[in-house]
This record gives C-alpha cells, structure tokens and sequence, in this order.
C-alpha cells in the first residue's frame, strides 16, 4: 500500500539534473546548489455583474519559472544556456601577455608560441622604468638592431642586437602570443539560442514527526534563458541560470501538467 505523506520540510538540496529530451541521456548535474525558486503563476480576470459587484474569476494561463544560483561554474549549463557545443581537445588556442625582465640577449617563452612561421609573436614591447612603452621592435627571420627572432621548437627570443639602453639588463619586456592548451571549450554562437531539458531536482525532507523522505521535483519541459551572468571579483564567482517551464506537448502520458512534486519513503518501493 501506498505511503500518504501530508506535511513536511526540505531540509537539503541534493541535485540539479538536466536530461536531453529525445534520448533521455543525462546532459549535466549541479551538486552545489546555493538557491533554487520555483514560482508558480496564472492569470485571474474578475467577472463582474450589477454594480461592478465581482461575480466569479476566469483564470487562465497556468506558468512556472525557475531561477537559481550554482556555487561553481557549469560547463553543461552554459550549453543549455547558449546552444552551443562542448568541445575537449589537446589542441584548443588561447592568447596570452607574458612580462619578462632581460637578463641576457634571449628570453624563454612560458609556451609554445603557434602561428605563421616567422610571425608567432609579432611584437615585443620594451618598457620604461615608469610603465611606459619606450620602444616597440617587430618580429623577423633573423634577429638584428631593430628586429628581434623567435624559434618556437627552443621557445627562445632573440633580443634585437642593438639592446643599450633600450633592452639593457632589467628592462622589462611585454609580448602576446597564442598557444595550444588542452582542455574544455563552451561556444555561444550568435546564431544559435538556449535549449529545452527534462529537469529533476531531488531533496531531502521531514514532517513534523522527524520522518525523513526523498523529494523528487519533475519539470519535463525547461526551457532555459538565454541570459545570465559570470560576475568576476573579488566574490565567489557563481553560475545563475533561469528557465520557463512548459506543458510536455510531445508527451501525451504528462498531459498538460506543469510538474510533479514526488516525495517517497525510499530509494527502492519494491
């Protein structure tokens, strides 16, 4: 027989899980939730008799939304925020300054510079003792007084051959260059929008008794926005998301129903 739970609490948030709609295969999972709203709404219009006397309601557009906050960085949410793909590689390029201080005739690159042989770099800056750019040398085959060389297989520059006073020992040096890294890439494409998910969100919870249940909340239809924020500071930086929640119309078994709140006894009801 059926357990009838009446009143109870959340007490702890377990997970945020997303599935893909058409295969049923978990997308991603958030574990460290800070917050999560569900806000139901509907529409109410007053029917009025004589006088303006208020005789009755009609009420229509049944909606929720959910919004919450995710003490880390998602990479699964970002794709359902942005549509865009994730990508792992060993081969993926990102751009980054270095500022070296001379200290011979070469300078050693913290990578490996890529990009058109004789080009990886491009530019050096030599700065004054204040910050400011005193002199700007471009990159060439061969280093000699106003040029400087790279080889990217030693990660070597060789300093422009006329160095005093401009490159003396000490003086700092500014470069960019690109590089390969390995690791993962989220991509927001401007053509392509936020994406839909089944969502499950599982709770733990207690009545009055201090009886402890599983709390499951089921939104088979998420549409998530497209806008949120990744604040950079001094703060802790958390992922926000939101999402509007709609009736599973590919679903004929879900009906018109908006979620379920599932709250059992166990893991396993035989």
């Amino acid at each position: 027989m059926a357990t009838v739970i009446n009143d109870y609490t959340i007490t702890e948030w377990l997970d945020f899980e997303a599935y893909f709609r058409d295969t049923g295969m978990l997308d991603f999972k958030l574990e460290d939730m800070q917050d999560f709203t569900l806000n139901a709404t509907q529409d109410k219009t007053a029917l009025t008799g004589k006088n303006g006397r208020v005789i009755g309601y009609k009420k229509q557009n049944k909606a929720i939304t959910g919004e919450g906050t995710y003490g880390m960085v998602s990479a699964g949410l970002m794709k359902a925020q942005t549509g865009g793909e994730i990508t792992a590689a060993d081969d993926l390029v990102i751009k980054k300054s270095e500022l070296k201080t001379v200290t011979g005739a070469t300078i050693t690159t913290d990578a490996k510079a890529i990009g058109t042989a004789g080009k990886e770099i491009g530019y050096i800056k030599a700065l004054a003792a204040n910050g400011a750019v005193s002199a700007t040398y471009e990159q060439a085959t061969a280093a000699d007084a106003t040029h400087f060389a790279y080889d990217p297989e030693t990660k070597t520059i060789t300093l422009p051959t006329d160095t005093d006073p401009v490159i003396a020992n000490g003086t700092n040096i500014v470069y960019a260059y690109e590089r390969n890294v390995s690791g993962t890439k989220v991509t927001n494409p401007s053509d392509t929008f936020s994406e839909t998910r089944e969502v499950w969100i599982h709770c733990f919870g207690k009545d009055a008794c201090d009886n402890e249940f599983y709390i499951a909340i089921y939104i088979p239809r998420a549409d998530f926005s497209g806008e949120f924020s990744l604040e950079l500071g001094g703060d802790q930086v958390v992922h926000n998301f939101s999402f509007d929640g709609m009736t599973d119309l590919c679903n004929p078994a879900q009906g018109s129903d908006l979620f379920d709140v599932i709250v059992y006894t166990g893991e396993d009801a035989g």
